[in-house]
C-alpha cells in the first residue's frame, strides 16, 4: 500500500510540475498588455482626429460608449417628398439600433433613444436643401426642435428620413456639430441618415451603426489598400455588411471601445511559436495580437459571421495606428489607406472590386497565412477552433 502511494505520489508530483512548466511556457509566449497598446492621434495633448484605429487616450472628444448613451431621434421629411413609411418604424429602427448596440458592446453599453414624437416636416424643400450647403437641412432641422429639447440631456442626436426619400441621399457623421449651437454648446455630435444606396438595399440599421461609430472614434475601413485592393469588406462594420449577417466590429475596435477589457485581449509573442484555441462557441471576438513596434502589430481573432452558427474561421489583419483616412476636420493630408488590412491566405485572390466585401479572407480549416513575421496555420475545428503561429527564424 506504501508502495502504490509513493507511486501514485509520484505520479502526481511528475504531472503537477508538467504542468505548472507548460504554463510556464505559455506564460513566457505572452508579453505584458501594455506592449500591445498601439496609440494613435487621439491622445491628450494632440490635436483630435477621427480617421485612425490606434487606441484612444483622450475621450474628451468622443461620445464614450460605456454605461448610458443618451440619444435624441429626429425623423425628418420635406413638403414636396412626404414620408411614405409609418411612423412605427422609426420606432422600430431605434429599437434595433439599441439591441444591436447591447449585442455589439457585450452589454457594455445602453443606447438610449429618445424618439421625437411625429415626422418633422423641413420649411424647404427636400431639392431646395440639395442644392444648398448640405449643412442646412441639419441647422434647420436642430433650430426646429431646439425649443422642445434640452440639448445638454443627449450625448448625441440622429435626423433620420424616410428610407423611401430618394431625393436626400446622403448619409454621414457628425463629430464635432458646430454650424448650429443648441442650449449653449460649443459642439454637439450627431449623424444624418438620409436614404442612401445601402438603406435602400436594407442596410439602413448598419449604416446607423457604422455612422455612430465615427462619434466612438471609429475609422472608415473601406479606403483603397496598399495594393490597390479593397482592404476589410465585411469584417468590420467600418468596412461594410453582408445581407443576412451578424453586424460586427473587430475584436479591437471592441477594445478600443472598451467593450473587450485587458483581461480578454492576449498580447503574445511575435518571436515564440504559439498555439492558439478559441471555443467554437464562442460569443466574444477576442483578439490575439502580436505586436512588431509601437504603432504596429498583426492580430488573429475567430470570425463567426452569423447569428445562432458556430463560429468556424479566423481572420486575421494587421494595424497600423499611425495611418489615417479622410480629414474630416481638415487638420492633416489625407491618409494612404485604411488602417486596418485584412491578409490574404496563401493561395487566395482577392477581389478587386469597388463594392467586394472579400468572405473568401477567412482562414479555413487546413489554410495557412505566411507573413514577415511568421506562418499562421489553421490546424483543428470541432470544439475549439486552433490556430497555429511558426515564428519566421532568427537569420
Amino acid at each position: 500500500m506504501i508502495r502504490i502511494i509513493a507511486g501514485l505520489l509520484a505520479v502526481f508530483l511528475s504531472f503537477s510540475a508538467s504542468s505548472i512548466s507548460a504554463q510556464s511556457r505559455t506564460l513566457l509566449n505572452q508579453l505584458p498588455i501594455e506592449q500591445c497598446k498601439l496609440m494613435g492621434k487621439n491622445v491628450i495633448g494632440n490635436t483630435v482626429r477621427y480617421e485612425d484605429s490606434g487606441l484612444t487616450e483622450d475621450w474628451s472628444q468622443f461620445v464614450r460608449p460605456l454605461g448610458k448613451v443618451r440619444v435624441l431621434m429626429i425623423a425628418q421629411d420635406f413638403p414636396d417628398v412626404r414620408a411614405k413609411s409609418k411612423f412605427s418604424k422609426m420606432k422600430t429602427f431605434a429599437t434595433s439600433l439599441e439591441s444591436e448596440f447591447a449585442r455589439l458592446s457585450n452589454g457594455r453599453a445602453d443606447f438610449d433613444i429618445t424618439v421625437r414624437n411625429g415626422w418633422l416636416t423641413m420649411q424647404n424643400s427636400a431639392k431646395h436643401y440639395m442644392t444648398v450647403g448640405w449643412w442646412e437641412k441639419i441647422d434647420d432641422a436642430l433650430e426646429l426642435v431646439d425649443p422642445e429639447f434640452d440639448f445638454r440631456d443627449f450625448d448625441m442626436f440622429i435626423i433620420k428620413t424616410d428610407e423611401k426619400n430618394t431625393v436626400v441621399d446622403v448619409a454621414g457623421a457628425l463629430p464635432i456639430w458646430s454650424s448650429y449651437k443648441p442650449d449653449g454648446l460649443s459642439v454637439t455630435r450627431g449623424v444624418y441618415l438620409g436614404s442612401d444606396f445601402w438603406t435602400q438595399d436594407g442596410g439602413g440599421v448598419a449604416i446607423g451603426v457604422h455612422e455612430i461609430g465615427h462619434l466612438l472614434g471609429l475609422p472608415d475601413l473601406y479606403p483603397f489598400n496598399e495594393n490597390g485592393t479593397r482592404p476589410v469588406g465585411l469584417f468590420d462594420l467600418m468596412g461594410s455588411s453582408g445581407k443576412g449577417m451578424l453586424l460586427r466590429l473587430m475584436g479591437w475596435h471592441d477594445w478600443k471601445l472598451g467593450w473587450l477589457v485587458d483581461s480578454e485581449v492576449k498580447c503574445l509573442d511575435p518571436a515564440k511559436a504559439q498555439i492558439i484555441k478559441v471555443p467554437s462557441n464562442s460569443t466574444k471576438t477576442s483578439p490575439f495580437i502580436f505586436p512588431i513596434s509601437k504603432t504596429k502589430a498583426y492580430v488573429v481573432e475567430n470570425w463567426k459571421p452569423y447569428a445562432n452558427k458556430r463560429a468556424a474561421n479566423w481572420v486575421a489583419y494587421t494595424i497600423d495606428s499611425s495611418m489615417h483616412v479622410w480629414s474630416s476636420a481638415g487638420i492633416e493630408d489625407i491618409g494612404k489607406y485604411s488602417p486596418i488590412q485584412v491578409l490574404t491566405p496563401d493561395g487566395v485572390k482577392r477581389s478587386k472590386d469597388w463594392g467586394a466585401r472579400n468572405p473568401e479572407l477567412a482562414l479555413r480549416l487546413g489554410q495557412s497565412l505566411t507573413t514577415e513575421i511568421g506562418v499562421f496555420k489553421f490546424i483543428k475545428s470541432g470544439k475549439d477552433l486552433t490556430m497555429r503561429f511558426v515564428p519566421k527564424p532568427k537569420k
